[in-house]
């Protein structure tokens, strides 16, 4: 397995790409949004900003699994941290430690940029949320939604 780092417009090439985000909306869908439609334009922008970070991993040349990550200054910390905007391990990929190291080159970008913590967003009760214990995270907060629509 290899992890890297990848350039948005890189991601956009990956053959498998459709398939993989695809994976993920099905797994991160949060019910009353609209169905996933990434804008590269955004992602694209953020990474030129410094915000963005995205990493890949490959089994041999196939694109299985990617997270990527936002690193801000929170003002009511007056701190920069680093919290994940996606993160998915295509299942067949998700022994071996595929995700923990998507995770581990995620906490070493982050501490780059100067964050002082990573948050990582997990679906309720999905796989991703019972595993990352395991992982040394904490429960911090719960996240509510309501439709605005």
């Amino acid at each position: 397995m290899i992890i890297r780092k990848v350039a948005v417009e890189d991601l956009q090439r990956e053959p498998n790409r459709a398939a993989l985000l695809s994976g993920y909306a099905d797994e991160a869908k949060i019910a009353d949004l609209p169905e996933h439609r990434p804008n590269w334009v955004s992602y694209a922008n953020m990474e030129r900003l410094g915000i963005l970070h995205v990493f890949a991993a490959y089994a041999a040349s196939e694109l299985v699994g990617f997270i990527s990550i936002l690193s801000t200054v929170v003002p009511h910390y007056a701190e920069r941290v680093a919290s994940t905007e996606s993160f998915y391990v295509h299942p067949d990929h998700r022994k071996g430690g595929t995700g923990r190291k998507l995770i581990a080159a995620a906490e070493e970008c982050a501490k780059g940029t100067g964050a002082v913590a990573l948050f990582v967003s997990a679906p309720h009760r999905g796989r991703l949320e019972s595993v990352l214990p395991s992982f040394g995270f904490k429960r911090t907060n719960t996240v509510f939604f309501r439709s605005l629509a």
